[in-house]
């Protein structure tokens, strides 16, 4: 290659890289000024910060309920992919660094959610949180997780079960990967390197290092047991943290 195709090949690249630049800061402004607009629309508070670098897909939408004050922090090398959505109902949500969210993933904030970071949520995952859910480092939800730190009492005191709600906090710990289609459950703390089986209902906590499975999931064994040779994979369910 000629040191002048060298020059012209760099010059594309150049370009590439400065629009996708302008894009991605065409898109974070569009996200503030919609929220902005909306807060005032609904006579609410909002404290929305988004790093620069932050990488927002398609159709990335923050909705606010009504007269509520709520706070939205997004740490640096941050993505939230496409039809990504949030729903601050007055908590507050706080992203750390290289948070990966993938298509379709929601967000219902209405206690206290962090990510710490990194961490990936598999497309369509959900995290409902009305008190305290904590995803810690280098955790990972595979596909159609969902995480939720509240309930319905069926027998209690209103006679619509759904004005009746309880709720205890979520840890999902440092390292633990919950496989595709599993539910963690109110007042559940996930230990350090867990693996949570494909389609577990999580009620109770989850010991550091143990895979867990079933509905109730239950212990199977020590993870470090299913990475001998010759064993097979533990999750099950077919999806990698990409």
């Amino acid at each position: 290659m000629t040191a002048k195709s060298r020059s012209g090949l760099g010059l594309v690249r150049w370009a590439g890289s400065a629009l996708w630049g302008m894009r991605r800061q065409a898109r974070r402004r569009r996200l503030l000024v919609s929220v902005a607009l909306r807060a005032r629309w609904l006579h609410a508070e909002v404290d929305v910060r988004l790093s620069r670098d932050v990488e927002l897909g398609r159709r990335v939408r923050v909705e606010l309920d009504p007269h509520t004050s709520s706070v939205m922090w997004v740490g640096p090398v941050c993505r939230l992919g496409d039809d990504v959505s949030v729903h601050l109902r007055g908590g507050r949500l706080v992203m750390g660094r290289a948070i990966d969210l993938r298509a379709g993933c929601r967000l219902e904030v209405a206690g206290q959610l962090e990510l710490i970071g990194p961490n990936l949520v598999q497309r369509l995952s959900s995290i409902h949180c009305d008190d305290a859910v904590t995803i810690g480092p280098y955790a990972v939800l595979s596909e159609m997780v969902t995480v939720v730190d509240s309930t319905h009492p069926h027998h209690g005191p209103s006679k619509w079960f759904l004005d009746d709600v309880v709720t205890s906090p979520v840890v999902v710990g440092p390292q633990v990967w919950v496989g595709a289609k599993a539910t963690v459950a109110r007042g559940v703390e996930i230990g350090p390197g867990a693996v949570v089986s494909a389609n577990s209902l999580v009620v109770d906590d989850v010991a550091a290092g143990w895979l867990v499975s079933g509905v109730p999931a239950a212990r199977v064994h020590p993870v470090d047991r299913a990475a001998r040779p010759g064993r097979a994979r533990p999750v099950g369910s077919g999806q990698q943290a990409r």
